[in-house]
């Protein structure tokens, strides 16, 4: 009896939870009949007993095998199928593959090279599904990778999930969290992160344009030294300027790094006043500075332009204070 307790305590731990209950009531109405109609023997009661735990076995093993077919489908639906052990391989010519490379078609090639060790024996329409899933993935993760490659980040791997010392910095979780979603690129509203040097700045901004290219938006990370550098380069050839405008307007997050560090002069405050107007409700900035907004005036020469280029930005911005905690200090310490 202790044998046939214990076996069925082992199926019906992996019983679906509807199944368990099925079987509870069975077990019980089955011991119920049984003892009910037991004589006052002991050996009658124990017989009574296994015959009862005996049927409640049987009917488990019969529910099991009725719940294993669905059980297996909604697995399937899910998860794919199960790894096969031995079964036959999709074998795909070396022809057939050198069109596909030819194609460009790498993706769902390796796609189904993998299903010879991953999946058992199936169907060819759900080794089709699988594959083209399985390639699906790669191509957009490769586009991810592209656009991060390209988007310059100095750290391309910051993470906003990784953050450190959130509250003793002062920043707000919630607030960095609603960021992450991208909602305001969708919304063309800027960021602006003001702190003291080495407070995290650049890379909060780099975690945030991560972010940005996971979700498939162009981004440009580049300092203001940087920017101030090509203007300057781009206004030696003819038509160089447009086409420098035209680009930096174009990309759907662009982030400025040490805004502000260097009073532009009236042709950069020309260039800055041109991108704004491009990029107003169309795409968003993000902007780290170490100065507050009450100074950003001062870094400006004094003209119509300035306030036209700060009214853009100061209305239409989420602003973030990184405080004084110096992260760069914190990490040499570690």
């Amino acid at each position: 009896m202790t044998m046939l307790a214990n076996s069925t305590g082992g199926l019906l731990a992996t019983a679906p939870e509807p199944v368990k209950e099925r079987y509870r009531g069975l077990r019980t109405e089955t011991r119920m009949n049984h003892l009910a109609s037991c004589r006052p023997s002991g050996d009658l009661v124990a017989h009574s007993v296994l015959t009862a735990l005996k049927s409640a076995d049987k009917a488990w093993k019969t529910l099991k095998e009725q719940a294993d077919p669905l059980e297996e489908r909604m697995r399937r639906g899910l998860l794919g199928p199960r790894p096969r052990r031995g079964g036959t391989a999709m074998n795909i010519n070396p022809e057939t593959k050198r069109k596909m490379r030819e194609m460009n078609a790498v993706e769902p090639l390796d796609a189904f090279e993998r299903q010879d060790v991953t999946l058992e024996a199936a169907s060819t329409t759900e080794r089709l599904q699988i594959a083209v899933d399985d390639a699906y993935a790669m191509f957009c993760q490769s586009r991810i990778d592209g656009l991060v490659s390209r988007a310059r980040l100095r750290y391309p791997d910051a993470d906003l999930r990784s953050l450190q010392l959130v509250e003793e910095r002062g920043l707000n979780r919630q607030q960095l969290n609603e960021l992450a979603t991208c909602g305001w690129i969708e919304q063309h509203r800027d960021v602006v992160i003001q702190g003291f040097a080495g407070t995290g700045k650049t890379w909060i901004a780099n975690a945030l344009a991560r972010q940005a290219c996971r979700n498939r938006y162009r981004t440009l990370y580049i300092r203001m030294p940087d920017l101030t550098e090509q203007w300057e380069t781009a206004n030696l050839k003819p038509g160089a300027p447009a086409k420098l405008i035209r680009k930096i307007s174009g990309y759907r997050l662009l982030v400025l790094d040490e805004w502000l560090i260097d009073k532009p002069n009236t042709s950069m405050s020309r260039f800055i006043h041109e991108i704004m107007e491009r990029r107003e409700d169309t795409a968003s900035t993000i902007f780290c500075t170490q100065y507050r907004q009450k100074d950003w005036p001062g870094r400006f020469d004094r003209s119509p332009r300035t306030d036209a280029i700060l009214d853009r930005i100061v209305h239409n911005s989420t602003w973030i204070e990184t405080g004084d905690y110096n992260m760069r200090a914190h990490t040499h310490q570690q």
